[in-house]
């Protein structure tokens, strides 16, 4: 239902950026290109395509034990773009559902998932060993071609004079590309005892492991790529850039040099183990009426993040050198972005029923996310000038996790022969150390980041009324 309407790409004198072209007649080179969409313009361009399976089966080994296996696989291939655009690329107005690309786009989304479940009796315990591996590949790519009229877009498509060259503007079109590997396991094993039981309990074990190896590629370098190793000037080093490559010793994927086109590149690794151990116990107090129940959880997480992340920064007239340009790059491996959380989450319950039909409860529970890294970070303050001239903000490289403790006080409740049902709940939630995401390209940069910021006190009342009028 996206229409990719027929469109140029201009480049105009009131673009953001067209300082590096250093024309000396002002604004854009005379011979900069227009481009169209021709080749790929069309009516609903985003179709999306799913195939899978699953397949399960169930062994009963005897009358206490069985396994189930599960296993699935999902293919998902997604074409165009779910967005529309006010304007086109050279400013008229479109209608809605209308785009102007100038590269393909697509989403492939494909993965496999295999999971078991081993339930039995150990003596009058019930046990339960559950797990999952799953493996994930997803290759996107769109169409970057707007980013031609930013701030610093004509760095990385036109060159000013020198040597004889007049001011150039190569072809503003642009594409990224993202290609993300994601390995996931997990096991389980819980111990409880009979439902029965005036005082029941549960034990267990969690154990996960979570890898996620991201390659993404902003391909909008329409200068030519250097050819010699000369000095900067001469032949087949003037007017182009180095291609970027991995940085040495850095845990990669793809390690080597980019393509001429890539402006920006990284290849990284984020790794996470995390284990815990649970326990739970039920009591009641007055069977059938007042349920105390009690658990908590020790948890311990260890993360990383490594890689490289490129940039072109530096790497104009470069030449060709063995391996890439790494001028503009972070190495992520040295910053040392690792970090190790634990402690105990709990959770407490009292429930009373009143009558049968009216129960009362009230719940303590605690619980968390874990935290991060980002790769843009800095150790001193590089962002934000204050009104004294100096920068006074500082991209963290990590942030931490964030806390959350609930204290509810609710109602479950029927009446008239099961035909009124009103449940409720009165709550407050204090909500610390909050993780808080940011964008803002006017003050810090191009990416998004995370910090930890402020604290929250939340109070409310929810509540829900059911009746039936009549059977059926």
């Amino acid at each position: 239902y996206i229409d990719n309407v027929p469109a140029t790409f201009t480049r105009k004198d009131t673009d953001l950026g067209i300082h590096y072209a250093n024309n000396p007649g002002g604004g854009v080179p005379a011979n900069a290109p227009v481009i169209n969409n021709n080749n790929i313009a069309g009516r609903d361009i985003n179709p999306v395509t799913y195939q899978g399976m699953r397949l399960s089966a169930l062994y009963q080994i005897n009358d206490d034990w069985n396994i189930l296996l599960a296993q699935s696989y999902q293919n998902m291939d997604s074409e165009g773009v779910f967005y529309q655009m006010p304007n086109s690329s050279d400013g008229a107005p479109l209608q809605p559902r209308e785009v102007t690309l100038f590269n393909n786009a697509y989403n492939k989304d494909k993965f496999e998932n295999t999971a078991w479940t081993v339930n039995g009796k150990i003596g009058f315990l019930k046990a339960v060993y559950t797990g999952a591996y799953l493996v994930r590949h997803v290759n996107q790519v769109g169409d970057y071609t707007n980013y031609a009229r930013g701030v610093y877009a004509d760095y990385y498509q036109c060159v000013g004079p020198s040597a004889g060259h007049p001011s150039t503007c190569y072809s503003p079109s642009g594409t990224w590309q993202e290609q993300e590997r994601n390995e996931h396991m997990t096991h389980e094993f819980r111990l409880s005892t009979p439902d029965d039981l005036r005082v029941r309990g549960i034990v267990g074990a969690f154990y996960e492991t979570n890898n996620l190896f991201d390659r993404t590629a902003w391909l909008y370098t329409t200068v030519p790529a250097c050819t010699s190793n000369g000095a900067p000037g001469t032949p087949g080093n003037t007017d182009c850039f180095a291609n970027v490559g991995t940085i040495p010793g850095t845990t990669v994927e793809n390690p080597g040099v980019a393509g001429d086109t890539v402006s920006f590149f990284e290849d990284d690794t984020r790794h996470l183990k995390q284990t815990a151990f649970f326990g739970s116990v039920d009591v009641d107090l007055i069977p059938k009426v007042l349920t105390l129940t009690a658990g908590t959880r020790h948890y311990s997480f260890d993360y990383s993040f490594k890689g490289s992340v490129l940039s072109s920064f530096g790497c104009f007239e470069g030449g060709v050198p063995a391996g890439g340009c790494t001028a503009g790059g972070t190495n992520l491996d040295a910053k040392g972005l690792s970090n190790s959380e634990s402690g105990f989450k709990s959770r407490a319950n009292l429930t009373w029923h009143v009558t049968p039909d009216v129960m009362l409860y009230y719940t303590w529970s605690q619980g968390f996310r874990p935290g991060g890294f980002n790769r843009g970070g800095a150790d001193v303050p590089t962002k934000i000038t204050g009104p004294d001239g100096l920068k006074q903000f500082t991209i963290p490289n990590t942030y931490q996790s964030d806390n959350l403790t609930n204290n509810e006080l609710g109602w479950k409740t029927e009446f008239l022969d099961h035909r009124l049902q009103w449940n409720g709940a009165l709550y407050q939630e204090n909500w610390d150390n909050v993780q808080v995401g940011f964008f803002d390209p006017g003050q810090t940069g191009n990416l998004s980041f995370g910090t930890n910021g402020q604290n929250f006190r939340i109070r409310g009342i929810e509540t829900s009324l059911i009746a039936r009028d009549t059977s059926g």
